[in-house]
């Protein structure tokens, strides 16, 4: 369950982010509600800089409230902040849709929710393959 909040002009369709979430569920198997907010570069700035110490934008940033085990489907575990304008660009960067962008920021963020971490190499490697396999669940 996904509580959907875009906080910019743009027009963002939430049924993207639904079928990360079912992916992500079908593989990982967790439970709980993830609350996902559409900010612009300044909002995920200002969040950047108030809870990680980073006076920059950045792409999307997460917390995560509790563990997800034993946990009900309408229990909230976490937040994830996604800068449409900064998935914009990395969309246009690397020559894909939008679209994909922001399916791959929410996977990424849900993941860090979930307790997984990129601090190493090891850890980058086994994110981007879980990232990548949340991605092709959804044609799956």
């Amino acid at each position: 369950m996904i509580n959907f909040n875009n906080t910019t002009a743009h027009q963002v369709d939430e049924s993207l982010f639904n079928q990360i979430s079912e992916s992500t569920k079908n593989i990982l198997g967790f439970k709980g509600a993830i609350e996902l907010t559409i900010v612009d570069d300044a909002a995920i700035r200002e969040l950047n800089k108030k809870y990680a110490q980073n006076d920059y934008s950045t792409d999307v940033l997460s917390w995560a409230y509790q563990e997800t085990s034993n946990l009900f489907e309408h229990e909230l575990i976490g937040e994830v902040y996604i800068s449409i304008e900064t998935a914009m660009k990395q969309a246009d960067e690397k020559n894909h849709p939008l679209e994909y962008e922001l399916q791959y920021l929410f996977a990424h963020g849900l993941l860090h929710v979930l307790g997984y971490d990129h601090q190493d190499e090891g850890q980058q490697a086994e994110m981007d393959q879980l990232t990548d396999r949340i991605i092709q669940g959804i044609s799956a």
